[in-house]
């Protein structure tokens, strides 16, 4: 009697887990980079600025223009920026300064004859 069919059907379903390659997996430290547009470090006062340990906010640095920040794919923020070109200001209708008539000095001679 244990050999009847019970009517019970087995189903053999597989089992699958999400495939790892879509998983990025980042180890490490991430950092902080400053950049120009052209990926040149950013320099100050002769020196580049170095990359800072961890994600920092963009800062402002002296004669560069914040443009955009990326991150790049290990995980490391860059921000962009654009060297600000000064263009030398030309006044307008500048006054060609006057030269003043030059005058002989008066004679006090104190000798009336």
């Amino acid at each position: 009697m244990l050999s009847q069919n019970l009517g019970v059907m087995r189903q053999s379903q597989t089992f699958t887990s999400s495939p790892a390659t879509n998983r990025v997996l980042r180890v490490g430290i991430d950092y902080t980079h400053f950049v120009t547009e052209d990926g040149t470090p950013v320099t100050v006062g002769g020196a580049n600025v170095d990359k800072k340990f961890g994600l920092k906010d963009k800062e402002n640095f002296e004669g560069y223009e914040y443009v955009t920040t990326r991150t790049e794919a290990n995980g490391d923020r860059v921000h962009v920026y654009k060297k600000i070109v000064e263009t030398p200001a030309v006044p307008e209708n500048t006054p060609t300064p006057e030269t003043p008539e030059t005058q002989q000095p008066r004679s006090t001679n104190s000798c009336n004859a």
